[in-house]
């Protein structure tokens, strides 16, 4: 995978996630700027990164002056021979020049790159003129080595270059994987560790499974959670986040495996509170550093055709109230729902709820009886229940069917 930001995962393992649009090239100094209207182009010229193969957005940092009309065009260009911009775009994005915001304005850009490639950021406001334009803000000094300004005053036939000048612009790209942050839930999808070192655009290596290897001082069977800086501790960051358990001094065994649900919640075992729970998954690697392990079962309700709970016989429903068809579970997993109903006249609804989570809506106008069954998830102590939802009619037979699962996972005593 390629790195969005230096990690040191050599030195120390570190957290990670991937972000959808991470920040690759940014030039954001600047002390002037150059006027876009009429049939003026302007262009920067910058170069992607090792492990950059595509582009998701561009932002510049723009101004408005007076009240420019028409349209704003950004596009994205090749470069020529001669380092200008191909006259046919890679991609490009137009919107109203009069919706220019002062300041950092971010365009939609899609566009498949070629890695360690040179490309163009062309603009212009073609209905622009010399009072009513748009800033595309500059620094004076050639502070992005990889690139620079061009402009054109005939709409792009011929180019000419601002030596030792940079506009303020931020490129993004997306699939790079940056350092997780227990204080920002937008850096806390957890996917596992870096484990080498990387520059920002370099590959790096991380493992998303399994026992890493290379911290220190870890507290035995101790659980450990993301922290604010990136690190990993038994104690919860501004958000829970929870990244492994510790199996020595310097291995951690990362957590999520094959449940990911299973590990956010950290699902606590029946009779096992003085115990550190471990990941469901079971593996020979595990196993191995581990020392007398202890299988233990996790019940889980899975749905089958077996009852198991029912709430009173038939009743007649024909206002809005909640009427006492719900039922209260004691464990975790999935139940199937079943039940008969019928209208007396026109259409008559009913919605199925687990708390106050609305699940589905049933209808019928026959005076007939009709079954219905739903599979729903629960956890435990949840209450599923029926509500009334139009019309008048009968329900009756409602009920849970299910059977126990033995999940198994194992545990490892603390220190």
């Amino acid at each position: 995978m390629i790195a969005g930001e230096p990690l040191k995962g050599a030195e120390k393992p570190v957290p990670v996630y991937i972000s959808k649009d991470g920040l690759i090239i940014k030039q954001t100094q600047y002390n002037s700027y150059e006027k876009i209207f009429g049939v003026n182009k302007l262009a920067q010229t910058f170069s992607t990164d090792f492990g950059t193969t595509s582009i998701t957005n561009i932002s510049l940092y723009l101004e408005k002056s007076g009240s420019p009309e028409g349209e704003f065009i950004i596009s994205l260009h090749t470069i020529t021979q001669n380092n200008e911009p191909e006259n046919t775009a890679l991609s490009q994005t137009i919107i109203s020049a009069n919706s220019i915001q002062n300041g950092w304005n971010s365009f939609s850009l899609p566009t498949p790159v070629m890695s360690s490639s040179s490309y163009a950021i062309v603009v212009c406001v073609p209905n622009g003129d010399n009072s009513n334009y748009i800033k595309w803000k500059k620094q004076n000094s050639n502070v992005y080595n990889e690139g620079k300004v061009l402009n054109s005053t005939n709409f792009g036939f011929d180019w000419s270059e601002f030596e030792n000048e940079d506009f303020s612009f931020k490129v993004y790209s997306n699939n790079r994987v940056y350092a997780c942050k227990a204080n920002n839930l937008n850096k806390l999808d957890f996917i596992g560790f870096a484990i080498s070192n990387a520059e920002t655009g370099e590959e790096v290596i991380i493992q998303v499974n399994g026992i890493v290897k290379g911290f220190n001082d870890l507290q035995v069977g101790k659980k450990y959670y993301i922290q604010d800086n990136s690190e990993i501790n038994i104690n919860t960051g501004f958000y829970k986040k929870l990244a492994g358990i510790a199996l020595n001094k310097n291995k951690i065994s990362i957590f999520w495996s094959d449940s990911l649900e299973f590990a956010n919640k950290e699902e606590a075992f029946e009779g096992v509170n003085d115990y550190k729970i471990m990941s469901p998954k079971i593996t020979n690697e595990i196993l191995s550093e581990v020392a007398n392990p202890l299988i233990y079962n996790l019940r889980k309700l899975i749905p089958s055709e077996t009852g198991r709970a029912f709430a009173g016989t038939q009743q007649v429903v024909h206002s809005r109230k909640q009427f006492p068809k719900n039922i209260q579970v004691n464990l975790s997993g999935t139940v199937r729902v079943k039940f008969r109903m019928k209208a007396i006249e026109d259409e008559f609804s009913v919605q199925l709820f687990t708390n106050d989570d609305g699940k589905r809506t049933f209808s019928t106008t026959s005076t007939e009886y009709v079954s219905y069954s739903y599979d729903v998830l629960v956890e435990s102590g949840d209450t599923i229940l029926l509500k009334w939802i139009k019309g008048s009619g009968y329900v009756c037979c409602f009920g849970l069917y299910w059977d126990v699962e033995m999940i198994p996972a194992y545990r490892i005593l603390t220190d």
